[in-house]
């Protein structure tokens, strides 16, 4: 503001920054006296003429000066579609042809939060923006003899995080719960957490974080999971650290925890909403693939049903098994609870 005739009502203002994008403190003011007229410096005119999209200019020549500066600044606005970046360990870069410059010139974007496994979500990053592409602005300072790029942005990369990337793949944890796999391997019924995801012929989510149990714990908030208290003390009090968490896919999406016990090895196998656990111990001194043992048993729980297979089950010398029941109608959900621990915690010898 260079001056402000009160009576007349006349705001006199001279422009210094063309190119603005924060606008936070012009909202923020407010007059004191009514403004009837605002009169404007000279302007420049090397600025102001690519912020025009239409004018007549022999109406402007009472208010540019053309001869202001030499240099020319411009900020050029484009879209990126995110097929087109290339993450990389703190920045992310694209490529791009402009008149000033011969074939495709790459451009890189500071990120602080980028990494290179970030490449292999990338086409997930459409859920995260609602859209599959980025806006970047690119400022570009020109003279008589160059153009040169002063500066690369983009404000929606900040939305590509380490935390979305976490609800990313709880997201595709919960849609695993109501689909099947799109790749058939009925010689395999327990996943890892990659495993489980390859199986789907998705794209890698990377090894951005250790989230199993995370992913579990969001399941347990949702209102329609039965088995919260089960789950929760199996992850938390049974599941040996030293061991993965496993998954099953099919017959159902759930959960197996290994457990060491004293004399025994003990895979449990607790589904999200299920009226049982079961319980398969094998001697650690046993030759057996005991992983591959689970998965067999697993498989004939698909192929007979639960109800099948508890009556078919022959003990061996190298496989127990034991069913826990959940619920009893004579009992509270939390007496339920206790009931399915203590029968739990005596099978895990």
């Amino acid at each position: 503001m260079i001056s402000f005739k009160k009576e007349e009502g006349i705001l006199r203002v001279k422009v210094l920054d063309y190119f603005s994008h924060d606008y936070t403190s012009f909202d923020s003011q407010s007059q004191k006296y009514p403004i009837r007229y605002i009169k404007f410096e000279t302007l420049d005119w090397k600025k102001l003429e690519p912020l025009l999209s239409t004018y007549h200019k022999k109406h402007l020549s009472d208010y540019i000066d053309e001869e202001a500066t030499g240099l020319h600044q411009v900020s050029i606005p484009i879209r990126v579609p995110i097929s087109k970046l290339t993450f990389h360990l703190g920045y992310v870069s694209f490529h791009r042809s402009f008149p000033w410059r011969k074939g495709n010139t790459e451009f890189r974007i500071s990120h602080p939060d980028s990494i290179q496994e970030y490449e292999y979500i990338k086409y997930y990053f459409a859920n995260i923006l609602d859209k599959g592409t980025i806006d970047v602005y690119i400022d570009v300072e020109s003279t008589s003899s160059e153009t040169k790029v002063t500066n690369i942005r983009s404000t929606e990369l900040g939305k590509i995080n380490n935390q979305n990337v976490r609800l990313l793949k709880i997201r595709k944890i919960e849609e695993w719960s109501t689909k099947k796999p799109k790749i058939d391997q009925p010689d395999k019924k327990l996943f890892t957490f990659q495993e489980a995801m390859d199986s789907y012929g998705d794209e890698q989510l990377g090894n951005v974080d250790d989230l199993e149990k995370e992913l579990l714990y969001h399941l347990l908030e949702k209102e329609d999971i039965r088995n919260k208290m089960q789950l929760r003390y199996l992850s938390e009090r049974i599941q040996n650290e030293n061991q993965p968490l496993l998954m099953t896919l099919v017959p159902q999406f759930g959960f197996v925890f290994v457990n060491d016990g004293a004399e025994m090895v003990h895979f449990i196998w607790e589904l999200i909403n299920s009226h049982a656990t079961y319980v398969w111990s094998i001697p650690p001194d046993t030759s057996t693939d005991m992983v591959h043992a689970i998965e067999q048993e697993i498989q004939s729980v698909a192929a007979l049903g639960r109800q099948m297979y508890r009556s078919k089950f022959e003990t061996r010398e190298d496989l127990f098994y034991h069913p826990i029941s959940h619920q009893s109608k004579s009992y509270s959900y939390e007496q339920s609870f206790a009931k399915w621990k203590k029968n739990l915690d005596i099978l895990l010898i």
